[in-house]
C-alpha cells in the first residue's frame, strides 16, 4: 500500500496496481498508509485519516481538525488501536474509530508506531525527541535524540524500538 502525492492511496501486488483510492482534493496528497490486518489506514494534509478495505473500499473516515496535516500513521496488527501524527504537534489514539485520547509534543510529529502488544504508542517528533506513550495516553518516557525523529519500527516481539533520524542515523533501543 502506497500514500501518493497525488492524493492517492495505492494497493499494488506482484509489480501491478490492484486499485487506487483517490482521497478528497488536498495540496499534498497522503504521506503515510500502513497494513492494519485486512485494512489499510491513510492519513493525508487534509487531517482525514482513512481507513479501506482491501478491495479499495471506504471503510471510514475521520477529519482531526482544521488544518492538522497528518505526517504519520499507525496501527495495531488487529487494526482496534490507529495512531496519528501531525504537522501541529498532535498525536491522536483511536480505537475502533473512537477517539481515545489527544495529546501533543513539543513540535510537528512525522513518525508513529504501536507496540505489537497494543500496549505502547511511539511518537517521533521535530523537536528532536522520541516519546512513549501508554495505551491509555499517559508519557511514560521522552528521549533526546538531537535531531528530527522521522520514523519508527517496534520489533516483533515488542522488546527493541528502531527510529530513523534527519542526521542520517538509526538508533536502536531495547525497552524493559
Amino acid at each position: 500500500a502506497v500514500a501518493s502525492y497525488t492524493g492517492k492511496v495505492i494497493l499494488l501486488k506482484n509489480g501491478y496496481i490492484l486499485w487506487e483510492y483517490a482521497l478528497e482534493k488536498s495540496a499534498w496528497g497522503a504521506w503515510d498508509a500502513v497494513f492494519a490486518d485486512n485494512r489499510i489506514i491513510a492519513g493525508d494534509d487534509n487531517a482525514i485519516i482513512y481507513e479501506l478495505n482491501l478491495d479499495g473500499g471506504l471503510l471510514w473516515k475521520k477529519k482531526l481538525g482544521r488544518k492538522d496535516y497528518i505526517y504519520g500513521v499507525a496501527a495495531d496488527s488487529k487494526g482496534s488501536y490507529v495512531a496519528a501524527v501531525t504537522q501541529d504537534k498532535n498525536v491522536y489514539l483511536f480505537k475502533n474509530g473512537k477517539l481515545q485520547w489527544k495529546q501533543q509534543t513539543g513540535f510537528s510529529n512525522y513518525g508513529a508506531a504501536i507496540s505489537p502488544k497494543g500496549d505502547l504508542v511511539a511518537v517521533g517528533s521535530w523537536d528532536k525527541n522520541l516519546y512513549l506513550f501508554g495505551i491509555r495516553g499517559d508519557l511514560l518516557w521522552k528521549h533526546y535524540v538531537g535531531d528530527n525523529v522521522n520514523r519508527i519500527s517496534f520489533s516483533g516481539n515488542g522488546r527493541y524500538l528502531l527510529i530513523g533520524s534527519s542526521d542520517n542515523s538509526a538508533y536502536l533501543f531495547e525497552l524493559e
